[in-house]
């Protein structure tokens, strides 16, 4: 079916009865108002869109601070409708939501709080269900000029109805375009303006939203926020690069001094972390994804000198019951533990080191990784630290403590 057609079929019963030209209480008509609106009517009956929104701007001009002034807009809305122009039926819905709020702002004649609070009930339903429409109809045909009509329909829906009980659904939709949206669809701007828009909008989602979404949703938005701030984490025009660690000179002790971490890189840690929490609150089946994104954090720890910081998120992620027939799970498992390892003889913690040596032999999580080869690997590994632990503790006793 032509996109068109559909768009027209899906919109035109709620079009009529949601934002049909209506008069407002208490308002006079002299005759001439009267004959024009009968006149807009007809030319739209008639399928003149064209002539009929040109009265209908005749009537606005003659009555600028009267209240029927939003509904004849209103009306221009629905001509730009039915001729099937996405980018008219963006601009017509600007400025009817301009004109509502300066006939609420101005109190235009008629402009009562009653028949303000309906015409924006009325409005918002209207515009909400013509974005998804269009979205519907850029998800089935890949039309791009729809995908950017509904992009742009939330975007007004989301900056003029801020605190609306529809809020958090609109932003969902409008987020979602703007991580996945191509540049026709959500601007010019590059492709990091939206990623960073897009993370805004999904963290305020999994803030604000909780109790009007579905769970499913606010996994989807934890999730989407973070794989966000992983793009722009791995971005070098946006995000510095790792500090290096200096090598120790010859006869010197090599030292790891702790390294700040940049904002880009904490976005993401927080992202993660609130991800995993909400996975696991949800009883969600991304749990795998959620230990991915911690074992992430646990490596920028590690990679800043935060030792302690990803001994604690490495150790989230030996603690996952994985499947040992699993070489995706068992393998990162054994990297985490690796990982604390290398952490706890960094901090020359050896005491914890050998512990943790001991932890991880009897874990079958570990020792029974269908990927042999690593296992056998990391066996040699933890003996050959066996060896100089205990070589250490020979040879300064005491002196070998945490």
């Amino acid at each position: 079916m032509n996109p068109n057609k559909m768009h027209f079929l899906l919109l035109s019963a709620f079009t009529m009865a949601g934002c049909a030209t209506t008069q407002t209480a208490g308002m006079k008509s002299d005759s001439q108002t009267i004959a024009l609106e009968q006149q807009a009517k007809s030319y739209e009956n008639d399928g003149d869109y064209e002539a009929s929104t040109e009265v209908y701007r005749q009537l606005i001009a003659m009555h600028p601070n009267d209240f029927r002034s939003v509904s004849w807009q209103q009306s221009i809305l629905n001509n730009a409708e039915a001729l099937s122009d996405p980018w008219l039926i963006v601009d017509e819905a600007k400025q009817t939501l301009q004109r509502l709020v300066q006939a609420r702002d101005e109190k235009f004649d008629g402009a009562t709080p009653e028949a303000i609070a309906e015409t924006q009930k009325q409005l918002e339903a209207h515009l909400s269900q013509e974005a998804k429409v269009y979205h519907i109809i850029y998800n089935q045909y890949g039309n791009h000029a729809y995908g950017s009509t509904a992009h742009n329909l939330y975007g007004l829906l989301i900056e003029y109805f801020p605190d609306s009980d529809n809020t958090c659904d609109t932003l969902y939709m409008h987020a979602d375009l703007e991580y996945w949206g191509e540049s026709d669809i959500v601007g010019d701007d590059s492709a990091t303006s939206h990623y960073q828009k897009a993370g805004q909008e999904f963290d305020r989602i999994v803030d604000k939203c909780t109790d009007t979404l579905e769970p499913s949703q606010i996994v989807d938005a934890a999730h989407s926020s973070m794989l966000v701030y992983n793009a722009l984490m791995d971005n070098a025009e946006t995000c510095p690069g790792i500090p290096q660690t200096p090598e120790a000179k010859e006869g010197e002790e090599q030292v790891y001094p702790e390294f700040p971490i940049a904002e880009c890189r904490v976005k993401f840690i927080d992202a993660a972390k609130r991800y995993f929490n909400i996975v696991q609150q949800y009883n969600s089946n991304q749990i795998t994804f959620a230990y991915n994104a911690i074992y992430k954090t646990g490596r920028i720890y590690f990679e800043h000198n935060q030792f302690d910081n990803a001994i604690s998120a490495f150790k989230i992620v030996i603690e996952k019951e994985t499947d040992s027939k699993n070489t995706g799970e068992c393998e990162v498992t054994i990297y985490a533990a690796n990982y604390i390892l290398e952490s706890y003889k960094n901090l020359k913690q050896y005491k914890n080191m050998l512990d943790a040596i001991h932890e991880f032999k009897n874990d079958d999580k570990i020792m029974i990784c269908s990927e042999r080869w690593l296992v056998e690997a990391f066996i040699e590994y933890m003996n050959t630290c066996e060896e100089a632990i205990a070589e250490l503790f020979k040879k300064n006793g005491e002196a070998i403590s945490n």
